[in-house]
């Protein structure tokens, strides 16, 4: 079988280790000298050498926060991509999640293309349930209340919206959806939450805010309408839906909470890069 080789990341990256021994396939890991593996992993001191026995190269996700060196918190050094790079043989497949554009351009100046597992729709679709639990969990831990009978705002209508509406309506929230698509609203409503137009999230009175949104949402202006003890969830990719000065200016606790399924559950976020690494090889001809 196809040999995996797993390059630094936190603990999800371990989960996917566990998750691709789990089907099979003989799995090397590097970078994880602070970390321990699941014992039917093979770890690896040197990187060179784990890259060399691999047909296919996972990288973590992020591959890089800062575009110049690996992602990799359980590593006893700083890789740099360029390094990492070099050591890419023409035959092998890699791999790596939100892939910035400076990043893509390194690894093509060293002839490498990096295929982003994170532009996926299946694992979207499937990182959708653990984002919506870890918000659940954070506004438990955060509100000084209970969620049923809370007053919770949700912005957008997409995958995650979609997971943590029903969850709160199941909990006895009272839901109020703001979307801008009509078959949004709909949507929502048919499970029981009260909607309105995205246009329009002065008008409400709410214990906590969901933004799934990546755009920005919560200006100055809108927070001003808002109660100062509202919590602010802002589960949206960068650069999030808050204005964050303000929010902080105005005295809002305001939680960031992007990359949930990596922080709540590794298992599942581990297990969820492997099928989508899998189906992206199945979908290029390997037989995996």
């Amino acid at each position: 079988m196809d040999t995996f080789a797993v390059i630094g990341g936190d603990r999800r990256a371990i989960g996917l280790t566990e998750a691709l021994a789990a089907d099979g396939f003989p799995v090397i890991a590097a970078g994880f000298a602070y970390a321990e593996l699941p014992a039917c992993v093979t770890g690896c001191t040197q990187l060179s050498q784990a890259v060399a026995a691999a047909d296919h190269v996972i990288l973590p996700l992020p591959v890089s926060k800062d575009g110049e060196t690996l992602f990799s918190p359980f590593a006893r050094e700083t890789r740099t991509l360029t390094s990492l790079f070099s050591l890419i043989r023409e035959d092998q497949t890699v791999f790596g999640g939100l892939i910035r554009p400076d990043v893509a351009e390194t690894a093509a100046e060293s002839g490498v293309q990096v295929l982003d597992y994170f532009a996926e729709e299946e694992l979207a679709v499937r990182n959708a349930v653990p984002t919506a639990e870890g918000a659940i969990q954070i506004a438990m831990e955060e509100l000084p209340i209970t969620l049923a009978d809370s007053r919770c705002l949700v912005t957008g209508g997409g995958r995650i919206a979609r997971e943590l509406n029903p969850r709160l309506v199941a909990l006895h929230a009272h839901v109020t959806v703001a979307a801008r698509r009509p078959e949004e609203r709909a949507a929502a409503q048919n499970i029981g939450c009260q909607v309105t137009d995205i246009a329009r999230l002065t008008d409400g009175d709410y214990d906590v805010v969901f933004n799934t949104v990546p755009a920005m949402l919560f200006t100055d202006a809108v927070l001003a309408a808002l109660h100062p003890q509202t919590l602010l969830i802002d589960l949206a990719s960068e650069p999030g839906g808050f204005d964050r000065k303000a929010a902080a200016r105005r005295g809002f606790r305001l939680i960031t909470a992007g990359g949930l399924p990596g922080r709540v559950a590794p298992k599942t976020a581990g297990r969820i890069i492997g099928d989508t690494v899998l189906s992206m090889l199945r979908k290029r001809g390997h037989d995996v």
